[in-house]
């Protein structure tokens, strides 16, 4: 047998920088900013990508915050649909400021079980908020604005478990680190 060295140093280095540089999902691109991204219930989600500034963004006269942040969807989408006004606030103090916009918050883990339209609300960081928009027996389809910044913002599918009557939502993030403190309800 003969043994060709440029085949086992080949071989080698594939092995070694396989273990260490594996393939990663593709994501689809972002959009600009301010282009309408899908939209649920008659509001739309818009790119926040590349903001350089922060427009307060009216609807009849009332302000729903920054163009085009999570919380400015959620309350946009909160006044338009349910004529509720729930702006204000970063993402991470919804869930402990629910009773103050006139929502009831239920935990992640709890036994209450997600609704649509419901808004989720996560506190790694600022926060986040999205807006329910599917519940099936194991999962739940959010949408939102400032996640991804393209389509895939109006459709996160996350898994959710159902034990001993107790609902649980996985986190969100490729890391795991958004992690739903639960969500609100009109």
């Amino acid at each position: 047998m003969f043994f060709d060295r440029r085949r086992f140093l080949a071989g080698s280095l594939a092995l070694i920088f396989g273990a260490f540089f594996r393939p990663r999902r593709v994501q689809a691109a972002s959009a600009a900013f301010g282009t309408a991204l899908g939209s649920f219930n008659g509001v739309v989600a818009y790119s926040n990508s590349g903001d350089p500034y922060k427009t307060l963004k009216y609807v009849n006269g009332y302000c729903t915050g920054y163009e085009y942040e999570c919380v400015e969807f959620a309350a946009r989408y909160y006044f338009v649909v349910y004529g509720m006004r729930v702006a204000g606030g970063y993402a991470k103090t919804w869930f402990g400021s629910a009773g103050t916009k006139g929502l009831r918050p239920y935990s992640n883990g709890g036994t209450t079980k997600p609704a649509v339209g419901d808004i989720f609300a996560a506190s790694y960081s600022n926060g986040h908020v999205a807006i329910c928009r599917e519940v099936g027996a194991n999962y739940v389809i959010l949408i939102m604005q400032n996640w991804n910044n393209n389509s895939t913002d109006c459709s996160m599918r996350l898994n959710m478990t159902v034990t001993n009557g107790k609902y649980s939502v996985q986190a969100a993030g490729a890391s795991g680190l958004y992690v739903w403190q639960g969500w609100l309800r009109k």
